[in-house]
């Protein structure tokens, strides 16, 4: 990739409004620039248009068109396979209409980029963000779906750098920033391994990603922790054009700040090597609760639905691992069924099922992990990590403790972002550096980025 070529179009200021250019200013760059931007990345600049366009009046309107994408509209396959194709689109601007309605309104991108690189070698990741942060009206985005080199299975890690010496001796494998969850099991699969990564089998979640940098928790978090410490290196490409390893031995504020500073905002990781365990068998439990008129009112099959996943012991006899899902019943009956049971007898009626399979990746075929509520057009999101006696009985110690924790890190993650982006060129909502800039919105709900000071 040729990034000196992109900041020229990045970061383009309007010096009068003190904001970043969009198409509708006069300091956006002409066709001829972008044409030349697009000779630069070897023809793989890409003029975005709206997924539905077919069904609007004017140039490029097909009925017919319009009929097949209002039928695949909500298919990850059809999103996946677009730059601006977004799982959680904030604002959607030109959602399919019946396109034989004459008078149709507006068509536009909204805040989904102008202009997409797609980059095919190392070089917006693939993925979803439900704040939008992996959207921008007026940007230009570098779509990474393509950058899929082979699979690296390492049996005993090897740092790329022969200097360089590490204290796992464990398993790896080196991933393209295109490769999804799904791919990267089944690839671990055949070498009876997993890898710590996330529960959805949508094809938005990608394994390098904002999903890794900004922390990433899965079904074996419990037993191996955040995706982000799984890490042993990120290859990533810094706004200078610089091509540079990333880990405990090199650039290590860089890695540092990867590793769960957020995704998109110190460079671009192009592939990440992560660790590997060993296979285990797993079981799933599941615990649900609702009933009709909930179901209508919330448009999801249960109330209340949660997968519990938990990594059993490796090798281990069958009544050690009989002995582990006993406990695991033990301790959800305890903690949840307990708590629902007595709503059961009333309109409300509570389920709870226990699976067991013999390896992770029979556990990850055998059905959606994502609460039915994530099928609900406006879910409800809350966190896992703290209930609610965390959160209302100790506000003081939790406030504190997250006093403590980001005060510690603040100063310095700010200076590795100055240091790598010096110029901001990567850009989004609370992520990091994003002080001073705000985009101005209007009715449209998305507009220029501009300075607030």
């Amino acid at each position: 990739m040729h990034f000196t070529s992109l900041l020229l179009l990045l970061g383009v200021p309007s010096v009068l409004a003190k904001c970043r250019c969009t198409p509708t200013d006069d300091c956006w760059p002409s066709v001829s620039k972008w044409k030349g931007l697009n000779g630069t990345v070897h023809g793989h600049l890409i003029a975005n248009e709206p997924l539905a366009k077919p069904c609007y009046d004017g140039l490029g309107k097909n009925s017919t068109q319009c009929q097949k994408i209002s039928k695949i509209y909500q298919d990850a396959f059809f999103w996946e396979a677009s730059p601006i194709g977004f799982a959680y689109p904030v604002v959607d601007t030109c959602a399919p209409i019946n396109g034989s309605i004459a008078g149709s309104p507006v068509c536009d991108l909204g805040s989904a980029s102008v202009y997409s690189v797609n980059a095919t070698k190392p070089a917006d990741n693939t993925g979803h963000d439900v704040r939008a942060r992996s959207q921008g009206y007026g940007s230009l985005s570098i779509w990474m779906k393509h950058i899929k080199p082979e699979l690296q299975f390492q049996e005993k890690y090897q740092p790329s750098n022969s200097s360089c010496q590490s204290n796992w001796t464990g398993s790896a494998i080196v991933v393209g920033a295109g490769y999804i969850w799904n791919e990267v099991y089944t690839f671990a699969a055949k070498y009876d391994h997993i890898a710590v990564g996330g529960s959805s089998k949508l094809l938005t979640v990608g394994a390098v990603g904002g999903y890794r940098q900004g922390g990433g928790h899965g079904p074996a978090s419990h037993d191996f922790g955040l995706a982000a410490d799984q890490v042993l290196e990120f290859k990533v490409v810094l706004t200078s054009g610089e091509v540079v390893t990333a880990s405990a031995c090199e650039h290590i504020d860089l890695f540092t700040a990867l590793r769960g500073g957020g995704g998109g905002t110190f460079g671009v990781v192009v592939s990440a090597t992560i660790k590997f365990f060993l296979n285990t068998p797993s079981s799933r439990m599941q615990v649900s609760s609702g009933n009709g008129q909930l179901n209508r009112v919330l448009g999801t099959k249960s109330a209340y639905s949660h997968n519990f996943g938990k990594m059993l012991s490796r090798n281990s006899s069958s009544f050690n691992s009989s002995s582990e899902i006993e406990e695991a019943k033990r301790v959800i009956n305890k903690q949840v069924v307990e708590f629902l049971r007595p709503l059961n007898g009333t309109k409300l009626s509570v389920i709870s099922t226990f699976e067991k399979y013999d390896t992770f990746q029979d556990y990850f075929d055998g059905g959606n992990h994502e609460s039915p509520a994530s099928n609900n057009p406006s879910p409800v999101m809350v966190s896992r990590f703290f209930d609610k006696k965390s959160l209302v009985n100790n506000h003081k110690s939790l406030t504190a403790m997250f006093q403590a924790i980001f005060s510690q890190s603040a100063s310095k993650i700010q200076a590795v972002k100055q240091k790598y982006d010096p110029d901001g060129v990567f850009w989004c909502y609370r992520c990091v550096g994003y002080e001073g800039w705000e985009e101005i919105t209007g009715p449209t709900l998305y507009g220029p980025l501009c300075q607030t000071k």
